[in-house]
């Protein structure tokens, strides 16, 4: 992206339960919805989303609606084979992308 967004707030990202309807997700989204109203406090905020699918898909079409930028995080991802069974992963950011 070629503008600056400010200050970074972290949001530790939830442990979603796995056995969570479409409600318990609606529920949670609309939790997270309201701390990031609360740290934006009126002004524009891009949202960095990256988690479990179903959440992060229902949080960004909540956000999006209503006008926030939410962001993913692009990375390259280099494997080193340490040895036989044992692989090293390195992610290296590259940049950010729409949703």
């Amino acid at each position: 992206m070629s503008k600056v967004h400010g200050e970074i707030v972290d949001i530790p990202f939830p442990n979603v339960d796995p056995l969570g309807d479409e409600e318990y997700i609606r529920n949670l989204c609309k939790e997270y919805e309201q701390k990031i109203k609360e740290i934006a406090d009126g002004k524009e905020a891009s949202i960095h989303i990256m988690g479990e699918m179903t959440f992060s898909f229902s949080l960004i079409n909540l956000l999006k609606s209503q006008g926030y930028s939410c962001v993913a995080s692009t990375s390259k991802r280099m494997v080193i084979e340490r040895e036989v069974g044992k692989k090293e992963i390195l992610f290296e950011f590259v940049r950010f992308r729409q949703y």
